[in-house]
């Protein structure tokens, strides 16, 4: 079965041992995952702060299909450094936080070349980073000038052939009551300009369809995140996960990536999620997804700790399947970023 092989899956957010490290457990998600999902391309790998995986990257190297190819997101060990210093990130207006983010980078990188020897070959072709600090906190300030300072910085790592793309979180600047809080996609994007005329270094944008929709609170968002990255010349990538604008088990407005809503066909679907067929076929028009460096999907299966095995598979399938259904509909009839802009 290889329906599914142009996709990136962000499966760490299905797994069991998202909470706690229980290896048997991760072991047997790992292989109902290969043996249901089929060929996908590959997955999206949380990098939480030092090596591979937090816990066992010997047995994690393992689960993993030689054939896989792998975007690295930095977010998830970004929110835990966040969480122990306010002030760190890239876009940090405080130096000491700035510091501390460009070597968390650099860890980052070293992890790759972890995984890259493993298999003998370069297999992460994209890392996402985050544009932290969050500006709802009290005394917290960022700027598209240090961003630009960062990105300079942590591009002359040797990222062994990864391409650099900022994972657009919702911005502190607009919303009353952000969830991430970062800076604008606008000065994202401005950083991205200004580090590639004066430095010569390409950095991309990749956008996560959740993220987008919460900082508008509107389904459109995320067409307007995607169109300005498209105008800008940086879009790269495009991550579905859902969210939602009333109260379910997965909250109201919050970025725990929701799957798909229902549809036909599907078994495993959240019926409060925004992120709807229509949606994602508006979404993947607007990218002109065939440019794009890699498209998948991220999905969180609740209840986090009890969900079975085969709940935490099948949202990524079923969400899957109604991406590879709407992909295969447009094959004929989606316009090119080109066509858009002149």
């Amino acid at each position: 079965m290889d329906e599914f092989s142009r996709y990136i899956v962000g499966a760490y957010a299905t797994s069991p041992s998202l909470l706690s490290w229980e290896p048997e457990k991760e072991t047997a998600f790992m292989e109902l995952m290969k043996g249901q999902l089929g060929k996908i391309r590959g997955l999206e790998l949380p990098f939480f702060g030092y090596g591979v995986h937090p816990h066992d990257s010997e047995l994690y190297l393992k689960l993993l299909d030689p054939e896989w190819e792998y975007v690295m997101t930095c977010l998830p060990g970004n929110m835990k450094e966040l969480a122990e210093n306010k002030h760190f990130g890239l876009a940090s207006d405080d130096r000491q936080g700035r510091q501390q983010a460009v070597e968390y980078y650099k860890r980052a990188s070293d992890s790759i070349k972890e995984l890259n020897n493993y298999f003998g070959v370069n297999k992460v072709f994209a890392v996402a980073i985050a544009t932290s600090p969050a500006l709802m906190a009290k005394g917290v300030s960022s700027s598209q000038a240090a961003l630009e300072e960062s990105l300079a910085t942590i591009a002359r790592f040797d990222w062994s052939g990864a391409e650099l793309v900022i994972e657009h979180c919702d911005s502190g600047r607009l919303s009353i009551t952000p969830v991430k809080g970062f800076i604008s996609i606008e000065e994202e994007l401005a950083a991205i300009l200004a580090v590639k005329t004066k430095h010569s270094i390409d950095i991309g944008m990749t956008i996560n369809w959740a993220r987008s929709v919460i900082e508008a609170r509107n389904q459109n968002g995320a067409n307007q995140h995607i169109l300005k990255a498209i105008k800008s010349g940086a879009l790269r990538g495009l991550m579905f996960s859902g969210t939602s604008a009333v109260e379910s088990i997965y909250g109201k407005w919050t970025d725990l990536h929701l799957p798909v809503a229902r549809e036909p066909g599907i078994d495993y679907f959240e019926e409060t999620s925004l992120m709807t067929a229509e949606n994602m076929k508006s979404c993947l028009v607007d990218s002109g997804w065939k440019e794009l460096s890699y498209l998948g999907v991220k999905v969180l299966a609740m209840p986090i700790i009890d969900a079975t095995c085969e709940r935490r598979v099948g949202v990524n399938f079923d969400t899957l399947k109604v991406l590879d259904r709407e992909v295969k509909n447009l094959q004929s009839v989606v316009l090119s970023p080109a066509d858009k802009f002149g």
